[in-house]
């Protein structure tokens, strides 16, 4: 089970009885969990249980508070309200009072555990067995303040029965008493019973015989029925337990049982293999008492209902008497001194209830409501990226936040904007992020105190929020997302280089060594998602050891019909993108300048903007190119696609690149495409088949004219370009791939 970690919520331990064994046997199957609890009494409790570590409410600080906690029932709700788990991942309840109603708030980005209630009954104190418990007149005051606050009770104890995800009972008795109470199903398994230790003697029975009943001293433990029956038969009668009636029962008894208070398990066999029978008077849970007695291969003189129903065979293990009263109970001795029962026969009985029969089935209905609470949960993914806007990148991100399937992943989005966009507006374009996280600081460039509060920002954001997927993307978001989430404990890191910093060539050489080198230490945390194979040979090389390839996806419309011979008119060659330093944009003016000189018709346009339109253009003017490159500035994407769809041949001479948004677009038009013969172009240009590479700006113009010149060879690339990019680059496919990459394994 992946559950990191466990909250065991018990009651209150101050005595070892039936629920605090099948604590015991929970801890099996928990090495690591922890426990809370209203009241402690270490001297009570077994070592196993003393072992882990045990948090305990307010009460428990209270002088004496052990002797009379029973009293303390109306306060229990608010001290057990007081333990908030939300932090742990399963929340098992052991519940017969107020157990189940443990405040579980969710922390921020957080799911609320899984919480499951083992129930060893509804509030007992409020429903069935009110009257039992308060049916003695000399505490008359008790039983009045008790029906004063029984309507308030029972309403806390419905209200909170809602935040189990679900139940076990310890019993069919039990599991009716839930779906009474609660309106809720219950699986049913019983508690588990140490039969190997609980086993008959090897040696005969000595002494005069007895009969013994054992638990704790209340009221609805009826042990005054067995105190009252064998004064009337008159047959000995050990009773073992402490409890708040023990002072009334010695005082009835008046020495007509012997007392034996709080014993130890192995005098308690002793006592269980040594009686002739075990008395069970009381209307119970479960009773694991009696099946003790049993596995020691004594029978049982039970009343005929609850638990008993499900664990004594009449006239096989024990006898039954129907109406409590010690009339009725002492006919039942009566009966049973006159049967003759096969002590192994009842051993065997005792045996279908024997601990490992209880771990194996409470290990497999939780792992079953594990795999279910897992499998319904959403998968928190959070998007991290310091260069969001208008751009590749930038539509990119946005993209996978609104395609992710909503019903399975909860999208945040942590981002810088590039210079000159919007937080706002770029939030509007990564609409489908739940949570978004505007972090000013992650700026591309390095800048030590800005990577430092960044660094800050994304720890804090990624320990608070407790994301299962850190999804990073660009060289300084990928370093600093993925040291703040290896450091914060994120299990699942991935990045997506999308054009490596070190291939940026207007960085000075140390600059560029200094990028490799952060580079090779990150390649340690987490896994690269590298976004064509090109990029994945060098992350490899890079020391990544684990890489993976989801091909970035065409995001635009597929314009034109690929693969036409355009009308007789002016050839069109155009380049499209961001005018910046990395789309080499006077290499295109250069080829602008040879193209029309080696051929007459041919036009040329930069469909785009940036930083370098003022020097582009005063390059076109000194170089006599006016009327023959056009360069449009921003336009609406969907009228930058349409001129794109009217041009002919895409030039895409990039000095570095990821998986150029540019170049999808125009295959996705039907263009035909020359591209420098760089990883990102490489990864997404098969030579001769979809395309062309160049290494020289010579090379460039060769293969430019090659295309002026050859139509049908221009059409045939574009057709094939076009057909790969629906194939393998539809938006389907990178949502399909990330959805299988982010679901948990």
């Amino acid at each position: 089970m992946k559950a990191k970690r466990v909250a065991l919520v018990h009651d209150w331990l101050t005595g070892m009885r039936g629920g605090e064994k099948v604590l015991e046997a929970a801890l099996e199957l928990f090495p690591q969990a922890e426990i809370y609890t209203l009241i402690h009494r270490a001297d009570r409790v077994s070592d196993r249980i003393n072992s882990r570590r045990i948090h305990v409410s307010w009460l428990n600080s209270l002088p004496g508070v052990s002797h009379y906690y029973r009293y303390l029932l109306p306060l229990m709700p608010w001290a057990i309200e007081g333990f908030d788990l939300g932090d742990y991942d399963l929340v098992l309840s052991f519940n017969h009072c107020v157990a189940k109603g443990v405040s579980l708030t969710p922390r921020p980005g957080r799911r609320p555990p899984l919480h499951i209630c083992y129930c060893h009954t509804p509030m007992r104190y409020v429903y069935e067995q009110f009257h039992d418990y308060f049916a003695d007149g000399s505490r008359g005051w008790l039983r009045f303040a008790a029906g004063l606050l029984r309507p308030a009770l029972m309403r806390w104890d419905k209200k909170t029965s809602r935040g189990v995800a679900a139940y076990v009972a310890n019993s069919e008795n039990v599991r009716r008493r839930i779906q009474k109470a609660y309106g809720r199903d219950a699986a049913v398994i019983y508690p588990a019973v140490d039969t190997e230790f609980f086993r008959p003697s090897p040696v005969a029975r000595s002494g005069a015989p007895y009969y013994l009943i054992a638990g704790a001293l209340v009221p609805y433990k009826r042990v005054d029925l067995a105190i009252a029956a064998c004064r009337k038969l008159g047959v000995p009668l050990k009773i073992v337990g402490v409890g708040t009636e023990g002072d009334r029962l010695k005082e009835k008894a008046a020495g007509a049982a012997e007392f034996l208070g709080w014993q130890s398990d192995g005098a308690l066999r002793e006592l269980y293999q040594n009686c002739a029978a075990f008395l069970f008077p009381a209307d119970e849970d479960f009773g694991i008492a009696a099946v003790e007695a049993m596995a020691c291969g004594r029978p049982v003189i039970a009343y005929r209902k609850g638990g008993a129903v499900e664990t004594v065979r009449e006239d096989v293990t024990g006898v039954f008497f129907e109406a409590q009263t010690a009339t009725a109970l002492a006919d039942a001795i009566r009966r049973s001194q006159d049967m003759n029962f096969d002590f192994a026969a009842i051993r065997s009985h005792a045996l279908q209830f024997d601990g490992k029969r209880f771990r194996d089935s409470f290990s497999s209905f939780v792992q079953e409501a594990w795999d279910d609470h897992a499998a319904a949960a959403k998968v928190r993914v959070m998007q991290v990226i310091e260069c969001g806007g208008p751009g590749g990148t930038g539509y990119q991100v946005a993209a996978i936040c609104n395609g992710l399937e909503a019903a399975r992943f909860e999208s945040s989005l942590v981002y810088a904007v590039r210079p000159g966009s919007s937080p706002r507006d770029y939030e509007a374009m990564a609409h489908g992020a739940a949570h978004f996280f505007h972090v000013p600081d992650m700026v591309r460039h390095i800048s030590p105190l800005s990577d430092l509060r960044a660094f800050r920002r994304l720890y804090r954001l990624f320990r608070e929020w407790r994301p299962d997927v850190v999804h990073a993307h660009s060289s300084k978001a990928g370093f600093l997302a993925r040291l703040a989430a290896w450091v914060a404990g994120v299990q699942r890191i991935y990045y997506s280089p999308r054009g490596y910093s070190f291939l940026q060539t207007d960085n000075p050489p140390l600059l560029r060594w200094a990028y490799r080198l952060l580079e090779r230490f990150a390649a340690l945390f987490g896994v690269v998602v590298a976004v064509s194979e090109s990029e994945a040979v060098l992350a490899r090389g890079l020391g990544a050891t684990n890489v993976r390839v989801v091909r970035d996806a065409y995001l635009g419309e597929a314009l034109g019909k690929g693969g036409e011979v355009k009308r007789a008119r002016a050839t069109v060659v155009c380049a499209s993108g961001r005018l910046t330093f990395a789309r080499h944009p006077e290499a295109f003016v250069r080829l602008a300048q040879r193209l029309t000189d080696a051929r007459n018709g041919v036009k040329c346009v930069w469909i785009g903007d940036g930083e370098l339109k003022p020097p582009m253009e005063e390059m076109i003017r000194d170089l006599g190119l006016t009327g023959k490159l056009e360069v449009t500035g921003w336009l609406p994407h969907r009228e930058a696609l349409r001129r794109l769809a009217d041009a002919d041949i895409l030039v895409h001479y990039s000095r570095w690149d990821a998986i150029p948004n540019a170049v999808l677009e125009a295959m996705a038009c039907g263009l035909p495409v020359v591209a420098s013969d760089v990883p990102g172009n490489r990864g997404l240009i098969a030579p001769g088949e979809n395309g062309l590479l160049a290494a020289t700006e010579i090379e460039l113009l060769e293969k430019t004219i090659q295309l002026i010149d050859d139509r049908s060879l221009a059409a045939r690339l574009g057709a094939k370009g076009r057909a790969i990019v629906s194939a393998e680059y539809s938006r389907e496919r990178l949502l399909r791939e990330l959805s299988e990459l982010y679901a948990p394994a």
